[in-house]
């Protein structure tokens, strides 16, 4: 494994959103669970830790358009939460606000690698699903994306999938792209990718 690589891991477990909307967002007590295993297997293989945020600490601003802060300081960005996609337009429900990346952009350095556990990252069955991740909102130096086609699960159950990371790190690839693909061994199957020229690819 590549040693160095900086990570970033934060997440959601409460969302005061106004009434009656509070009711569609249900708390994520165990969102810590996941981002926490991936960042301890990481470490073990000579990655070091960006920055861990959570709920407040967690701030839209930090992650979009040329004000963005995090990003820049990190190779592999783990996040939990809530995320919803309409007519192939993904959303991603933090503690207060809403992100959706090819909108708002993910910055002007951004990750090479992210990983959305949420639901619902695309909607395959939306025309305009391809369309929405090829925005020029989305640097070319985001190279893969990691996430649910569907509705994804955060429970102590399912969070325990990723202490296959612990087993696995020490096997390695010399690439951040075999890095990023143990992400997938948490409960995540679908993911897109980018070539060189920052074309959109199915990778399974």
């Amino acid at each position: 494994m590549i040693p160095n690589i900086r990570i970033g891991v934060g997440w959601s477990t409460d969302f005061p959103r106004p009434w009656p909307n509070q009711i569609n967002y249900r708390p994520l007590r165990a969102a810590y669970r996941a981002p926490s295993f991936f960042l301890e297997s990481m470490l073990g293989g000579g990655s070091v830790v960006g920055f861990i945020k959570f709920d407040e600490q967690l701030q839209i601003e930090q992650l979009v358009g040329s004000s963005a802060s995090l990003g820049a300081r990190i190779n592999v960005l783990y996040l939990v939460s809530h995320g919803e996609n309409h007519n192939g337009q993904y959303q991603l429900d933090l503690h207060k606000g809403d992100w959706s990346p090819a909108v708002s952009g993910i910055g002007d350095i951004s990750p090479t690698v992210i990983v959305f556990d949420t639901c619902d990252l695309v909607d395959l069955e939306s025309p305009n699903w391809a369309t929405y991740w090829q925005s020029p909102k989305i640097p070319k130096t985001l190279r893969i994306v990691f996430g649910f086609s569907s509705q994804a699960t955060v429970t102590e159950e399912t969070s325990k999938a990723s202490q296959i990371l612990r087993r696995r790190h020490n096997q390695g690839e010399d690439n951040l792209r075999g890095l990023a693909s143990r992400c997938s061994l948490h409960h995540l199957p679908w993911t897109r990718q980018t070539n060189r020229a920052g074309t959109w690819g199915r990778s399974t």
